[in-house]
């Protein structure tokens, strides 16, 4: 908890590119496209990657909330390694 007077965390930025192309979830979604636009970003586009997350995300619709930005972030970099991060899906 924070201490009085001091200033709440800031939640990370989140790139400006990743919500011109496809509508994120929410911040997680946006900070875990920018880690892996980071890692994959030299061979893949911000929109195959997003893509990739968004589509991992609704694939994971059922576990407990507490789990998903780590199951999230597991399928998403699976796909992306496996050279399943088409957007086309």
């Amino acid at each position: 908890m924070p201490e009085s007077g001091a200033e709440p965390a800031q939640p990370a930025t989140v790139p400006a590119e990743a919500t011109t192309y496809l509508p994120l979830r929410n911040v997680h979604d946006a900070v875990l496209v920018e880690r892996l636009l980071g890692d994959y970003g030299q061979t893949l586009s911000l929109l195959t990657i997003a893509a990739t997350v968004n589509r991992c995300r609704l694939e994971l619709t059922d576990p407990r909330a507490g789990a998903m930005p780590e199951l999230l972030e597991r399928l998403a970099r699976q796909r992306i390694e496996s050279g399943g991060g088409d957007p086309a899906g």
